[in-house]
């Protein structure tokens, strides 16, 4: 719609996070890119208090490049919740790419517990009120999920966009489309119930909720 080519998202992406960190972390910051450019020297104000930047965490659905992105600029990251042992690999892919980048342990083991953990919840009295209550507006996004994210003229796309968006929106890991058992892996539930799922979190060696 924009006449960007979707293959030049990630560089996209990594033009645009280098512009934004360096500007909060360096005065008189310029940049020369192949897409974006900062010509003229720009000092943010006012100046952010935490040091030596603002808490920045990339959102991924887990894809090693993004890690390994996210590990090289020296960011962390969110999920959603995919279970333990999916973690436990974004975790070590994440660990590995940062050494790899030379980081410090030190601020390797900062990072890691800064990676936070996407959620929907529902808290009710019951655990039969939550799934009844949440039930509607999780088909909801989900139908919206699948408007937005399969365009009607697909087929006249380029082949090779066409094999990039289709592997987006055919991934079998799209939970929600399964209630009953997007209902039972996320925060819904009474009190008792929900506590027992953050536990849960807490088990996997997540820190944070989102």
């Amino acid at each position: 719609g924009y006449g960007v080519d979707q293959r030049e998202a990630k560089d996209r992406q990594i033009e645009a996070i280098e512009i934004i960190m360096g500007a909060l972390t360096t005065d008189g910051f310029t940049y020369k890119g192949k897409y974006h450019s900062v010509p003229y020297p720009i000092t943010l104000r006012p100046k952010q208090v935490q040091k030596p930047h603002l808490r920045v965490a990339l959102a991924t659905g887990g894809t090693p490049d993004t890690l390994e992105l996210a590990a090289r600029l020296g960011l962390s990251f969110y999920v959603p919740y995919q279970g333990r042992n999916q973690f436990q690999k974004h975790k070590e892919t994440y660990v590995a790419a940062a050494r790899a980048a030379g980081r410090p342990e030190s601020e390797i083991q900062r990072l890691v517990g800064e990676i936070a953990v996407m959620q929907t919840s529902h808290v009710s009295e019951t655990n039969e009120q939550s799934y009844a209550d949440a039930k509607p507006a999780v088909n909801w996004m989900a139908e919206c999920v699948r408007s937005v994210n399969r365009p009607e003229d697909l087929d006249r796309w380029s082949p090779e966009l066409q094999k990039l968006l289709r592997g987006q929106i055919e991934r079998p890991d799209r939970g929600y489309e399964d209630y009953d058992g997007y209902w039972k892996a996320f925060l819904y539930g009474d009190t008792a119930r929900v506590v027992e799922r953050v536990q849960h979190l807490k088990d996997a060696g997540f820190n944070n909720i989102i």
